[in-house]
Order: C-alpha cells, then structure tokens, then sequence
C-alpha cells in the first residue's frame, strides 16, 4: 500500500510525532520523584513488570513467527531478543533496554541531587552526557554502544522530569500563568500556540550544542549535544494538560483514557506488523486501504490484542510481586 498524501507529510511530522518518547522518559522520571520507595529493589521490581509484558507479547509472537514463516531462532538470538538486544521480532522495542538500563541508575539520584540547581543542570546535561560521550568512543562492542547511545542520548529527559518534580518547576510556571495571562481564551491560544511550537519545532530544531572543545583527555576533544527535547517535552505536557482540562470532551477522553491504559502492550503488539512476520500481518493491517480507517483499524486489532494477553500477564505480574523480595 502507498498513501501518497500522507508520504509528502511524512518528512514533517515524523520528528514531532516522536515527541512521544521525552514525554514518556520526562513523566517517569517525574513519577520517580514522588516515589517513597527509590531503593534498587523497588527498580528491579518495575523493571521485571515491564519484562513479564514485554516476554508475553515476544514468546506469543515467538511462536507465530516459528509457525507461520518458518523463523529460526539461535539460543543467542533468542536471550538477546528477551532483553531486547536485537529485535527482529519485536523490532519497536529499544525502548525496552533503556527502561531497565536507567531504572538501574535512578536510585543514585538522591544521592548526587544538590540543593543548587545550577550544579545539578552541569552534572546531569554537560558531565554525565560528556562521560558517556567518551565512553562510547572507545567501546567496540555494539550493544554496549547502542546502549550508551540511548542514555546519551534520551536520559537527560528522564533527568529533567526527576528536576521538574523536585524544584515544583510546573507549580512555578502556574504561578506565572494565573499572576499574568488571567482571561481564559488568552490563555487557550497560548497553549496552543506554545504546544504547537514545542511539537514542531522537533521538526524545525532537534538538537542544541554545547561545545567542550577546549577540554582534553585521553587525546579526546569531547563534545556535548544536548537536545531541546529537556524542554519541548514538559512545555508540551504542561499545555496539553491545560489545554485538556479546558474542554470537556467526555467521550473523547474515555477513549484516550482506554487506549492509554493498554498503551503499552499495544506499543508490543504493534510489532506483528512490520517484524518478520509482515508478510502475513501487514496485509490484515492495510485491509481497509485507506489511510485514517487503516489507523482506527490497527488501534482496534492492538486494542483487542492487548486486552486478550493482559488476562494472563497481568495473573503473572502479580504472583511475581508476591514474592518477598518485592514486598517493602
């Protein structure tokens, strides 16, 4: 299928629409924050959640893609993919690795947090990014590589979702917005226009450099890129959630409300189409032809999907924190 339309829109809005991964990092680290638990076994125990959904979905589709194309997995290939090292089958997922790769590292954030925000901001998005850049250049190893890169890369998000919580950064700016912008619809077109700016300017300006030219080590002149996404995506957040609490839409938000809550193992789902098992799955997913009831018709088959495989994972997840090691 081709949607020619749609193709001549796509180099615009492909960069905004993945606005949707700092949102997610930038709300679990804020989620973080108000945690009382920030023990590693408190990490340990989200990140085997997101295991036990993430192996339901893989072993299911494991077995459809031994059945219906004849894949071939090695022992290798097979553990990597449980932990989303290679993704052939669940090919959306490098999200996966990240998750549990920073959920390991949050725990060391009250004990380096500085009441002086200045310091914080230098350690979390020039030293910490500056280490691991340097870092990066001297592993051989590709996982690791590709692992440092999405730290690199996505963690400063997180970070500033942890800060945000911690200074009461969006207390402030609501503040700012009720002492000076107090007439309801000036209010609106502001969010708007700010949100639309926040989500386009992913197409516009990615990325903000930083230089460290001047510093040396190890015959090394690092550089720090640090993307604009640490504020594109609580500027985002902040007036979506203003901009929601401004209309009613009941039904609207049910619906966001159901797809929110499935969200997740919809993301796993969504893999059938497009791993190596497309040759037979693609097909069911472009039945309709065209473009938007292609889209409602793909969010009901994950929709369904999900619903039907939460039944056993979720049993699992909660025999799982059963256990004594995960009990506070």
């Amino acid at each position: 299928m081709s949607y020619p339309t749609v193709a001549k829109l796509a180099p615009y809005f492909n960069m905004p629409f993945k606005i949707c991964v700092p949102m997610f990092c930038f709300i679990t680290g804020y989620a973080y924050y108000f945690n009382s638990d920030k023990s590693f076994r408190y990490s340990i125990k989200k990140i085997t959640d997101l295991l036990i959904y993430y192996w339901g979905v893989f072993f299911t589709f494991a077995i459809i893609a031994i059945a219906c194309v004849k894949y071939k997995y090695t022992p290798i290939t097979f553990i990597r993919e449980m932990f989303a090292l290679s993704r052939p089958t669940m090919i959306f997922c490098w999200y996966v690795f990240f998750y549990y790769l920073f959920m390991l590292i949050m725990p060391l954030l009250p004990r380096v947090l500085s009441k002086n925000a200045v310091w914080n901001f230098i350690l979390y998005f020039v030293i910490l990014p500056f280490f691991l850049n340097l870092l990066n250049r001297y592993v051989v190893d590709e996982t690791i590589s590709e692992l440092l890169t999405a730290l690199y890369n996505w963690f400063p998000c997180v970070l500033i979702g942890y800060l945000f919580a911690n200074y009461g950064w969006f207390e402030k700016l609501e503040e700012f917005n009720m002492k000076y912008i107090k007439k309801r619809w000036i209010n609106i077109i502001v969010w708007i226009l700010v949100a639309g700016s926040a989500f386009m300017c992913r197409f516009l300006v990615a990325t903000m450099y930083i230089s460290l030219s001047k510093i040396q080590l190890i015959n090394y002149i690092p550089s720090v890129a640090i993307s604009l996404d640490v504020l594109y995506a609580p500027i985002f957040i902040y007036c979506i959630i203003k901009l929601s609490g401004s209309f009613k839409l009941k039904y609207c938000k049910k619906v966001l409300s159901a797809i929110g809550d499935k969200s997740m193992l919809m993301w796993f789902v969504s893999c059938i189409f497009f791993n190596n098992c497309k040759k037979v799955f693609q097909p069911i997913l472009y039945f309709p032809k065209k473009a938007i009831i292609t889209l409602v018709w793909g969010l009901l088959i994950c929709y369904i999907a999900s619903l039907i495989l939460e039944i056993g994972i979720k049993r699992i997840v909660k025999l799982k924190n059963k256990l004594s090691f995960f009990r506070r």
